[in-house]
């Protein structure tokens, strides 16, 4: 049995789940050092930046479980050249190569780089898991000011809670990431590229903790532990709101009725949580695909309406079970992506 996974001309995120996550959940079981899987890039010619955070966490997930790195072969062509430059500009080279790194290259991934410096606002953050919540600020403000001042403006909206405006992208980034930290106890990756030649923002957040079910049949142990009796309040109505309004009361049973609990759970809010960034997306004639641990959800403007207005049609339309939901796809974890044309 061959060891070798050949990446496409062309990896996307839809080939990354298509493809990728499939033949190496197959190979997994006989990935060992003597042995390890190996992803071949020597037919690929571009790396779409909502596959980078996803790859990262799959080369961290295997590596975590079976204690052997997944081996990246890139040949020593000019077009390979062209491959490497990319991954060492949009930051995957920084977080997956050398002894900290999450693959093994069998060759440096900085020999032969050649290419023209890629758009400015791009690149790919890691957040550790004991990071503190003002440090997951401090971070993803300093990485995203340069794309809110410039193409985020419409999400920008006043909170009392902050005492001033903030952007409902970056709280919403800055919550996702918190919560990979303090629910999922997992690391978790985040790549942002401004995109001059599509005219689209990509923003992608990965990680390998819990998914939505796992963390929504968890928060009432979350709820507890909030020493502010007003917020304690906020978070258990909003949680028992989500699920009068989709399931009749009861807990969710499944990640794709998880997923929907989540983006409902502050739908009242202006700022806060996934209906609103899902929201403003939308109306931007944008996408958000949201995977947990085994399914995969696809917004687009064509469902806006039941999206934010009826989401419980969803759960029992057959259009949108056909085309805008995925199921078969083992990824631990949480993974958000976003396209925002500007």
């Amino acid at each position: 049995m061959t060891n070798i996974i050949q990446v496409p001309k062309f990896l996307t995120s839809a080939v990354f789940y298509k493809i990728l996550v499939k033949q190496i959940n197959f190979q997994r079981p006989y990935h060992r050092n003597s042995n390890p899987m190996i992803l071949d890039f020597s037919e690929t010619s571009q790396i779409e930046p909502l596959a980078v955070s996803n790859l990262l966490c799959m080369g961290k997930l295997i590596l975590g479980e079976t204690g052997t790195k997944i081996v990246v072969r890139i040949p020593e062509t000019f077009q390979a050249g062209e491959l490497k430059f990319y991954m060492n500009e949009i930051g995957f080279t920084k977080y997956a190569y050398g002894s900290e790194g999450v693959f093994e290259f069998e060759t440096s991934p900085y020999n032969g780089l050649k290419g023209k410096k890629i758009d400015p606002l791009s690149g790919t953050m890691r957040f550790s898991a004991d990071l503190t919540k003002s440090q997951v600020a401090s971070g993803i403000n300093g990485f995203l000011k340069p794309f809110a001042e410039q193409y985020l403006k419409s999400y920008m909206e006043y909170s009392e809670e902050e005492g001033g405006y903030i952007n409902k992208i970056e709280h919403f980034l800055r919550e996702t990431v918190n919560n990979c930290c303090e629910k999922g106890k997992s690391d978790s990756f985040m790549t942002i590229h401004a995109r001059y030649r599509d005219r689209k923002i990509y923003m992608a957040i990965s990680d390998t903790g819990r998914g939505f079910l796992q963390s929504w049949n968890e928060t009432e142990k979350d709820i507890e532990k909030i020493e502010d009796e007003a917020k304690k309040r906020e978070e258990k109505e909003a949680v028992e709101a989500a699920e009068r309004l989709l399931l009749d009361g009861r807990k969710p049973k499944n990640e794709l009725e998880a997923i929907l609990c989540g983006l409902n759970k502050r739908k009242t809010s202006k700022i806060y949580g996934l209906s609103s960034v899902i929201k403003e997306t939308l109306k931007s004639n944008g996408l958000i695909r949201i995977h947990s641990n085994n399914v995969q959800m696809i917004f687009t403007p064509k469902w806006k309406d039941a999206i934010l207005e009826q989401p419980r049609t969803l759960m029992q339309n057959y259009g949108f079970q056909k085309y805008n939901t995925i199921g078969d796809l083992e990824f631990k974890g949480a993974h958000i992506e976003i396209e925002i044309p500007f």
